[in-house]
C-alpha cells in the first residue's frame, strides 16, 4: 500500500484502463531519490492485469553502451521482429546485435521499436516501465522518448521514472509529467504505522521537517535513532545519521565531485546560517572557492538565491558531512571558526572550535565571553550562577553585575550579604526582621583586630575558603549566620 499517493494511484490506474481499450499514454514520474518513484511503477505492474509488461532499468555503468537499455527493454518482443518490414528489422537488429551492424540510423532504429510495440499489443496491452530513466544510455532515451511522442491509439502505456537534479537528467521533452513530493505528516504517521514504527506525533513532524516527508529516510531513520529520540525525551540532531541505503542513495552523487568542491560542500553542511559569504571564505582556507560552489550547484547539490546557501534536501547536507573523513570534517569547522569574527559570533566560533577537537582542553577559545543565555544566546553560553551582591546597608535591589551576571536580591528584613565575605556571629544567631532595628553586622573574636582599636573591640570573622589576613594563624571555629535561624529575636540595642 502507498501512504499518501492516491492521486497518483489514480493516475496510473486511468492510463491502464485506457490501454486495455487501445488508447496509448505516456508519463513521466519524477521526484527526488527515494520519493516512492518505483513504488509508484510496480503498484503500476501489479494493477496491469491482462497486460504484456515490459520492464528496463537504467545503470550508470551502462549509461556509455548504445541501445543497451533499449535491448532489455525489448528482449521478450524480438521475436516478433520477422513482422517489422526488412529496413525497420535490420535497422534494429543491427542496433541490438542481432545482425550484421550497419551505418546507425536512429530513425529507422526508433521507428522500428514504435512498429515492435504496436505488434506486441495487437495480443494484448503493452505496459512498458523504465526505472532510473536519468541513467539510460543516450541512444536508448532518444529512441523511447521519440516512441512516446507517437504512440496514439496501440493499446501501449509507457512509464518513465527519472531522478530531480541529477546531472544526467532524462530529458523527454514534450511528454506528461508527474511529480512526487514528500509525505505530509499524517501519510508518514500511516507509513511508520505500517512498518512497526508508532512514534509519537512531535517526533513525526520533527523527522518530516528533517527529511522533507521522504518515505525511504522515514522508513530508514528510525533504526538509527536512539530510544529517547524516538519516544520525543531528545531533540533530533541537525545532521541526522544516515544508515548505509541513504548514504549510497545520496552520497553518491556527493563522491562524484572533484576533492576542492567536495570540501566546499563539507564546509556549506557544517556551517549553520547559509551565509554564501562565510562559506566562502571558509573554503578559501582549504582551497576551494566560488568555482567549486558553481560545480555543486551544477550538479544539483545546493542552490544560491537571496543571499543564501541551501541543500536541495535535508538529507543531501547529512550526506555532504558524514561522506567525509574525521579530519575533513575537522578541518571545515576550523576554517569555520578562524572566518567567524566579532562579539556576535562568539557562540558559533567556540561550537565549531569544539567541533575541530577530539578532547577536553583547558583553553578557552578566543572570545568566549559569560553572557547569559537568552533569546539569541547561543550554544556554548555558560550559563548564568546567581551570585550575592551589594554591602551592608545599600539598597535592596536586583541589578545585573559584571559580565552580565545576575545578582539576587537580599530578603526582606535581613542585611545585605557583602561580596567576598560571609559573616559569622558568636552571639545570637536571630535578627530582627524589621529594617529600622537591623543591627550592624555581626561579629566575633578572632585574630585579625583593626589597627588601633582596644583590646575589648570585636574581630570581624572571615568565610571559610578565603584567605586569612595572616594565613599563618590557623581559622577558629566560630558560629556562623546560618539562614536556618529566621524567627525574629529582641533587638540588639
Amino acid at each position: 500500500m502507498l501512504y499518501g499517493r492516491r492521486a497518483q494511484c489514480d493516475a496510473l490506474e486511468r492510463l491502464l484502463a485506457d490501454a486495455r481499450r487501445s488508447r496509448s499514454g505516456v508519463l513521466v514520474v519524477r521526484g527526488e531519490a527515494g520519493a516512492g518513484k518505483s513504488a509508484l511503477l510496480e503498484h503500476a505492474a501489479g494493477q496491469a492485469d491482462g497486460m504484456l509488461v515490459l520492464r528496463a532499468t537504467g545503470v550508470e555503468s551502462e549509461a556509455e553502451l548504445p541501445f543497451a537499455a533499449l535491448h532489455q527493454l525489448l528482449r521478450p518482443v524480438l521475436g516478433l521482429a520477422g513482422r517489422l518490414p526488412e529496413p525497420q528489422a535490420a535497422a534494429l537488429g543491427g542496433a541490438l546485435g542481432l545482425a550484421v551492424p550497419r551505418a546507425e540510423d536512429r530513425f529507422l532504429v526508433s521507428v522500428a521499436v514504435l512498429s515492435l510495440l504496436g505488434e506486441a499489443a495487437e495480443e494484448r496491452p503493452v505496459l512498458c516501465l523504465v526505472d532510473e530513466a536519468q541513467w539510460l544510455d543516450r541512444s536508448s532515451a532518444d529512441a523511447l522518448a521519440f516512441v512516446a511522442r507517437r504512440l496514439e491509439a496501440e493499446g501501449v502505456v509507457c512509464l518513465f521514472a527519472a531522478r530531480d537534479g541529477d546531472p544526467r537528467d532524462f530529458a523527454g521533452a514534450g511528454l506528461p509529467e508527474l511529480r512526487l513530493e514528500g509525505l505530509d505528516p499524517e501519510a508518514a504517521a500511516a507509513l511508520l504505522a505500517g512498518a512497526g514504527a508508532d512514534l509519537p506525533a512531535e517526533v513525526v513532524d520533527r523527522l518530516v521537517e528533517r527529511t522533507g516527508g521522504n518515505p525511504l529516510a522515514l522508513l530508514e531513520l528510525p533504526g538509527s535513532l536512539a530510544p529517547d529520540q524516538l519516544a520525543g525525551r531528545a531533540p533530533l540532531e541537525d545532521v541526522l545519521p544516515l544508515t548505509t541505503r541513504l548514504e549510497r542513495t545520496f552520497g553518491e552523487r556527493v563522491r562524484r565531485l572533484p576533492g576542492p568542491a567536495r570540501a566546499l560542500l563539507l564546509v556549506a553542511a557544517a556551517e549553520t546560517t547559509g551565509d554564501p559569504a562565510v562559506v566562502l571564505r571558509a573554503g578559501a582556507r582549504l582551497g576551494a572557492g566560488a568555482g567549486e560552489l558553481a560545480q555543486a550547484e551544477a550538479a544539483g547539490l545546493v542552490r544560491t538565491g537571496d543571499g543564501r546557501l541551501a541543500f536541495r534536501h535535508p538529507l543531501v547536507r547529512s550526506a555532504a558531512y558524514q561522506t567525509g573523513t574525521l579530519a575533513d570534517r575537522q578541518a571545515a569547522h576550523r576554517a569555520l571558526a578562524e572566518v567567524l569574527t566579532g562579539e556576535d559570533a562568539a557562540d558559533q566560533r567556540a561550537w565549531h572550535l569544539a567541533a575541530a577537537t577530539v578532547g577536553p582542553t583547558r583553553r578557552r577559545p578566543p572570545g568566549w565571553s559569560a553572557r547569559p543565555t537568552g533569546p539569541g544566546g547561543g550554544a556554548g553560553t555558560p550559563r548564568p550562577r546567581p551570585r550575592w551582591s551589594g554591602r551592608p546597608g545599600s539598597p535592596a535591589t536586583t541589578t545585573s553585575g559584571a559580565g552580565g551576571w545576575p545578582r539576587r536580591r537580599p530578603r526582606p528584613g535581613w542585611p545585605a550579604r557583602p561580596t567576598g565575605r560571609r559573616p559569622c556571629s558568636t552571639g545570637p544567631s536571630r535578627w530582627p526582621r524589621t529594617r529600622a532595628a537591623r543591627p550592624p553586622w555581626p561579629t566575633c573574636g578572632g585574630r585579625s583586630r583593626p589597627a588601633g582599636a582596644s583590646p575589648s573591640t570585636p574581630r570581624p570573622c572571615w568565610s571559610p575558603g578565603r584567605s586569612w589576613p595572616r594565613p599563618s594563624i590557623p581559622a577558629r571555629p566560630c558560629r556562623c549566620w546560618s539562614r536556618r535561624a529566621r524567627s525574629p529575636a529582641t533587638p540588639v540595642t
